[in-house]
C-alpha cells in the first residue's frame, strides 16, 4: 500500500497556473454572505411589532429568532459535508433559490406559526450558504489571491450582522415589519443569475442528504443545545450547570465515530486548518462578548440615545470595510499566518483599551478604540480562513468551509450567553461588564496565543535538514506524474 503526500505549492507562488480569477463569483458569494448574517439581527427590533401585530406572546415571538439561527449552528457542519458530494452550480441554485422563497414565505406569514415555520427553514438554507460561500470564494481564484478574496468572505459576513439591527429599525419605521424579510428576496433574484452564469458545474448528481448525515446533524444539535442550556443557567443554578453541558461530550463522542465525518477528522490533523479553525472559534466567542457588552454600557452607563450607541457601535464594521482589502493583499504578498497574528493582537489590544469602561468616556472615546477592534479583525478573519482553505484539497473545500464556519457559528452564539453568564455573577454592574470584558481580552488574547505558536511550529517543520557532506541527486517527478 503506498502512502499518498499531498503537494503543496508554495504561499505566494500560483498553485493553479491555467486558472483565471473570476471575481465575479468572489462578490457574489460575499453579497450572499451578507445577506444570511443580515437576517440574523435584522429582525431583532421588528420583535415587539411582530408580537403586537401577530397577537402572541414575547417566549412565542423568540423563536422568530431563534428559529433561525439554531439550524444555521447545527447544520453549517454537515452541509459543507453534502455540498462536496453534489454539483456546485446546482447547489447554489438550490441554497440561493431556497433562502428567497422561504424569505418570501416569512414576510407573507398571515401568522406566528407560519412565520416561525418560515424561518426555520430560512435558517436550514443560510447554513448551506454559510458553507458555500467561503468555499465558492476559494475555488474562484488562485492560490495567490485567495487572501484578498477570503478578505471579502470575512468582511461581507460580519457587516451583514452589525448593520442588521440599524437596518431593521429603517424598514420598521419606513415600511414595516415584513420589509426586513422581503428585503433579500430582490437580492437573491438578482445573485441568482450571477451565480449560474460564472459557477462552472462540476458534474455530480444532485441527491439529498442520507440517514448517517441526519444522524451527524442531531448529535451536533445536542451537543450545541447541551453547552448553551448549560452556560445559560450557570447564574442561577450553581455547579448544576456543569452536568447539562456535559451532556455534550458523549454526542461528539458518538459523532466523532460516524463514517460520514471521517473527512472533516482528517482535515482537522492538517495543522493549518485546526489551528485556523481554533482562533476562529476563539475569535469569534471574545468579538461576540465584547458586541454584546459595550451596547449595554453605551445606553445604561453613558445614557446615550439608541442612535448615538448605533453610530458609535458602527465604528468596528466601518475599520472592518477600510482595513479589510489591505490584509487580503498583505496575505497574499508575504504569508497569511503571520498577517492574521497581527490582527489578533490588534483585537486583543482594542479589547484591552475598552475594558476600563470609565463612566466619564465620551462615544467618541469608545468609538476609536472599538475602531482599533475593527481593523484588527479586518488583518484576521481574511487571512486566517485563507490559511485554512489554502492548505484544504479542492475535493474537501466546502467541508473545510463547513468547518471554519461552524466555529465561528458556535463563537457567536456562545459568546452572548457566556457575557451575561459573567455579568449577571456581580449583577448586572458596571463591574461585571468589565468582568465579561476581562474575559473576552483573555480569550482574544489565546486566539493570538494559538496563532503563534501554529506559526512557530509550522517554521519549525519546514526548517530544512542539514546538508549532507556528499549530496546525491534527487529526481525530480514530471508534473504529471504528481497528477
Amino acid at each position: 500500500m503506498t502512502q499518498s503526500r499531498e503537494i503543496t505549492p508554495p504561499p505566494n507562488g500560483p498553485a493553479e497556473p491555467r486558472q483565471r480569477n473570476s471575481w465575479a463569483v468572489v462578490l457574489t458569494a460575499g453579497l450572499i454572505s451578507f445577506l444570511v448574517m443580515l437576517e440574523i439581527n435584522v429582525v431583532h427590533v421588528a420583535l415587539p411589532v411582530i408580537q403586537r401585530e401577530l397577537g402572541t406572546t414575547q417566549g412565542v415571538t423568540q423563536w422568530v429568532a431563534v428559529g433561525y439561527l439554531l439550524p444555521a449552528v447545527i447544520l453549517v457542519l454537515p452541509c459543507g459535508r453534502w455540498l462536496d458530494q453534489i454539483d456546485r452550480r446546482t447547489a447554489y441554485a438550490f441554497a440561493v433559490g431556497g433562502f428567497g422563497l422561504t424569505s418570501l414565505a416569512a414576510g407573507l406569514a398571515p401568522g406566528i406559526e407560519t412565520l416561525i415555520t418560515a424561518r426555520v427553514l430560512q435558517g436550514v438554507f443560510a447554513s448551506l450558504i454559510f458553507a458555500m460561500a467561503p468555499a465558492l470564494a476559494a475555488l474562484a481564484v488562485r492560490a495567490d489571491t485567495q487572501g484578498r478574496a477570503m478578505s471579502v468572505i470575512a468582511t461581507m459576513g460580519p457587516l451583514g450582522a452589525i448593520t442588521g439591527p440599524s437596518l431593521g429599525g429603517f424598514l420598521l419605521d419606513t415600511i414595516g415589519w415584513r420589509a426586513a424579510f422581503l428585503v433579500v428576496v430582490p437580492v437573491c433574484a438578482v445573485v441568482m443569475p450571477i451565480g449560474l452564469r460564472t459557477i462552472p458545474a462540476t458534474g455530480k448528481a444532485f441527491r439529498l442528504p442520507d440517514r448517517e448525515w441526519l444522524a451527524a446533524a442531531g448529535l451536533i444539535a445536542v451537543s450545541v443545545g447541551a453547552l448553551l442550556g448549560g452556560i445559560s443557567l450557570a447564574p442561577d443554578r450553581g455547579p448544576a450547570w456543569v452536568l447539562l453541558a456535559l451532556l455534550a461530550v458523549p454526542a461528539l463522542l458518538v459523532w466523532h465515530r460516524l463514517g460520514t465525518n471521517r473527512p472533516v477528522l482528517d482535515l482537522l490533523r492538517t495543522r493549518e486548518i485546526s489551528v485556523a479553525a481554533l482562533a476562529i472559534v476563539t475569535g469569534s466567542l471574545g468579538y461576540a462578548m465584547l458586541a454584546f457588552i459595550v451596547p449595554y454600557f453605551l445606553l445604561q452607563v453613558l445614557d446615550t440615545s439608541a442612535a448615538v450607541a448605533g453610530l458609535t457601535v458602527l465604528a468596528y464594521p466601518l475599520a472592518m470595510a477600510v482595513f479589510a482589502p489591505l490584509g487580503g493583499t498583505l496575505a497574499d504578498r508575504w504569508a497569511p499566518g503571520p498577517v492574521a497574528l497581527v490582527g489578533a493582537l490588534l483585537v486583543a489590544t482594542s479589547v484591552l483599551l475598552v475594558q476600563p469602561l470609565a463612566s466619564d468616556w465620551s462615544p467618541v472615546d469608545l468609538a476609536w478604540r472599538l475602531a482599533v477592534g475593527g481593523a484588527g479583525t479586518a488583518l484576521f478573519g481574511g487571512p486566517v480562513q485563507a490559511m485554512a482553505m489554502r492548505a484544504a484539497p479542492r475535493p474537501l473545500a466546502a467541508t473545510a468551509a463547513g468547518t471554519l464556519q461552524s466555529g465561528r457559528m458556535l463563537g457567536f452564539t456562545l459568546g452572548p450567553a457566556v457575557a451575561t453568564a459573567v455579568w449577571a455573577v456581580s449583577d448586572h454592574s458596571v463591574p461585571g461588564m468589565r468582568n465579561a470584558l476581562t474575559t473576552s481580552l483573555t480569550i482574544a488574547t489565546l486566539t493570538a496565543v494559538v496563532l503563534a505558536a501554529g506559526l512557530l511550529l509550522t517554521a519549525r517543520r519546514a526548517r530544512p535538514a542539514a546538508t549532507p557532506a556528499v549530496a546525491e541527486p534527487i529526481e525530480v517527478m514530471p508534473e504529471k506524474a504528481l497528477d
